[in-house]
């Protein structure tokens, strides 16, 4: 199947792994509205735009050198603001090799580690 032309909307040769402050827009396939829909002016998350809403959250914590800014989670995409800064790396691991440690993998209910990821729920 061949993907319509699009403009670019990336800076040429420009490497977006590089620490900086990026705006972030992730939509859905085909703009379906997976997250939830819009009550009275106001968006109203389910199950899925709450997994959508929780891993969001999760990057921060599983990547020390991420820094989540402002975000929104729409129906059918994400818009936020993050920040790539490896130096914050650095960081927390002296405070590993002191032995404190904040990055907890959350677990469910039953007190079991959750193994979800937005890619694999939206794929």
């Amino acid at each position: 199947m061949k993907r319509p032309d699009r403009k670019r909307n990336r800076l040429p040769g420009y490497d977006y792994s590089r620490d900086g402050m990026y705006f972030v827009t992730v939509f859905t396939h085909d703009r379906i509205e997976w997250f939830g829909c819009v009550e009275d002016g106001a968006v109203v998350l389910n199950g899925i735009g709450t997994i959508a809403d929780e891993q969001w959250q999760w990057l921060g914590k599983q990547y020390p050198y991420v820094v989540l800014g402002p975000y929104v989670v729409m129906p059918n995409h994400i818009h936020a603001l993050i920040q790539i800064n490896r130096s914050l790396q650095a960081q927390i691991a002296v405070r590993v090799d002191w032995g404190v440690q904040d990055n907890v993998i959350e677990g469910d209910s039953s007190g079991q580690p959750r193994a979800v990821s937005l890619a694999k729920i939206v794929s």
